[in-house]
C-alpha cells in the first residue's frame, strides 16, 4: 500500500517509539568489507542487539544463507529476544496525524547506497520489501536520504545537515525549498535547522546523528570535536546512541576516562533511563555507530 498524507515523526524518546528495533546483519558476499571485517561487525552488532533485547524486542534482517549463524548467536538473549527475519537502508517510521496517529507508517526514502558509494540492489529494495512483508503502509517520496540524516524533537523542529541531503549524489537538481516542503509533509515539522556538515567526510557525508541530538523541545546535545586522530574519517561520537524502552544504548571506545565521562551525560539528560554502553571499533571504522545501525518502529 502506498500512502500520500500528512504524518508526524515522534521524538525517539517518546513512548510511541518503544515498539521494536530493526537491525540488519551483514550479507555473506558484501563487496564493501573483507571477511575479517564482517566477522568483527557481526560481533559488535550481537553486543548491541543483546543490550537492546533486555528492554525491548529486536528484529534482525538476515540473508537466508546467514540464518543458522544468526540463530546460534542469539540463542541466549534478554527478556524480549531477537526476532530473525530472512537500517539506513530500512524505512523511517512515522505515525499518521489525527485519530489514527498511533498507526505506524514507513517512509521509503529511496536509499541509493549513500549517494552511490556502496550500490546494492538488495539494499535499495529492502525498505519496500520489509514494509510489504510486515503489512505496514508505505509512504512514497521522491527525495533521497537516510534515516540518520533526520533528527526531530517531536514538536515541529528538525535538525539536518546540508552536506548529506542537499547533495547532487542524492538529490540532483532538487532545491532546498522543494526538499523542505516535502519534509514538512512527511514529518509535520514547522522549523528546519540546517547545519552545513562536511561533504565527503565519511560514508554518509556527515549525518546529523553524529553531531547533534534532540534531547527535548528546545534542547540539543552536541558532539564537540576532540583531539585530531590519524584517521580523519573515524566517527568517535558519543551522541550516536539509541533511546529505547527505559534505556539508552550508548557507545564506548576503549578510553576508560572518556567513556566514563561520556556515560554521565545521558544519565543526566535521561534520568529515568538505564544507560548501557557497548564497545565499538569496526562499526566506527566503517563510518557508523549505534544509532546508525538501529531503527525504531513505533508501537501500533
Amino acid at each position: 500500500m502506498t500512502i500520500r498524507a500528512k504524518f508526524y515523526m515522534p521524538h525517539e524518546g517518546h513512548h510511541y517509539c518503544h515498539g521494536k528495533i530493526i537491525m540488519a546483519w551483514p550479507g555473506p558476499n558484501n563487496p564493501n568489507y573483507k571477511k575479517c571485517q564482517i566477522a568483527r561487525i557481526k560481533n559488535e552488532q550481537i553486543a548491541i542487539a543483546k543490550a537492546i533485547c533486555h528492554f525491548q524486542n529486536v528484529i534482525l534482517l538476515v540473508h537466508s544463507t546467514e540464518v543458522p549463524e544468526a540463530e546460534r548467536a542469539f540463542q541466549d538473549c534478554g527478556r524480549y529476544g531477537v526476532e530473525i527475519q530472512a537500517t539506513d537502508v530500512t524505512p523511517t517510521f512515522v505515525v499518521s496525524e489525527g485519530s489514527s496517529r498511533s498507526i505506524p507508517h514507513g517512509i521509503d526514502f529511496n536509499f541509493n547506497g549513500w549517494g552511490g558509494r556502496y550500490p546494492s540492489n538488495n539494499n535499495t529494495l529492502l525498505a519496500k520489501q520489509f514494509l510489504a512483508q510486515r503489512q505496514i503502509p508505505r509512504v512514497k517520496t521522491s527525495i533521497v536520504l537516510e534515516g540518520g540524516a533526520l533528527e526531530t524533537d517531536g514538536e515541529g523542529t528538525l535538525l539536518a545537515t546540508q552536506s548529506s541531503i542537499l547533495n547532487p549524489t542524492r538529490n540532483p537538481g532538487v532545491s532546498r525549498v522543494a526538499i523542505e516542503k516535502e519534509r514538512r509533509r512527511l514529518l509535520s515539522v514547522s522549523k528546519i535547522i540546517w547545519l552545513p556538515g562536511l561533504k565527503g567526510y565519511e560514508v554518509t557525508d556527515t549525518h546529523i546523528d553524529i553531531w547533534a541530538r534532540s534531547v527535548a523541545p528546545g534542547k540539543v546535545e552536541a558532539h564537540l570535536e576532540g583531539p585530531v586522530l590519524s584517521d580523519a574519517d573515524l566517527c568517535l561520537s558519543y551522541v550516536n546512541y539509541v533511546l529505547i524502552n527505559c534505556a539508552a544504548i550508548a557507545p564506548q571506545f576503549g578510553d576508560e576516562k572518556a567513556d566514563s565521562m561520556a556515560k554521565q551525560t545521558p544519565r543526566t539528560l535521561f534520568p529515568n533511563r538505564e544507560v548501557v554502553q557497548v564497545c565499538l571499533e569496526e562499526i566506527v571504522l566503517n563510518g557508523g555507530g549505534i544509532h546508525c545501525v538501529t531503527q525504531q518502529i513505533p508501537i501500533p
